[in-house]
């Protein structure tokens, strides 16, 4: 039997995660994909696009995938200054916090 832990709850206030460049291309294609295979269930359309994925990759090297790669890193580096900017955040909330713990003493 698997132990369930409790899940973390997630600070609303947190940055978004990056999205992965297969991601984009997924968000790109999936629309037409679903379109050309109207009997298809989500499961069978998400097979097609992970094959176009790596069809696109294997055939064109970077260059089929490059668009993006480049959106990816676009959104990977607005992620890493959000999040120094929550960090210095929470840094700052926790320091203001601990000031107050020590005026109550």
């Amino acid at each position: 039997e698997k132990n369930k832990g409790k899940k973390t709850k997630k600070d609303p206030e947190a940055p978004k995660r990056p999205m992965s460049a297969y991601m984009y291309f997924t968000m790109e294609k999936r629309e037409s994909v679903a379109k050309n295979n109207p009997e298809s269930p989500v499961t069978e359309i998400s097979k097609i696009l992970g094959e176009m994925w790596t069809v696109t990759k294997g055939k064109k090297g970077k260059n089929g995938t490059k668009k993006f790669d480049d959106m990816a890193a676009k959104d990977k580096a607005r992620y890493e200054e959000e999040k120094a900017a929550y960090d210095a955040m929470i840094e700052k909330r926790n320091m203001e916090s601990e000031q107050e713990n020590v005026e109550q003493f």
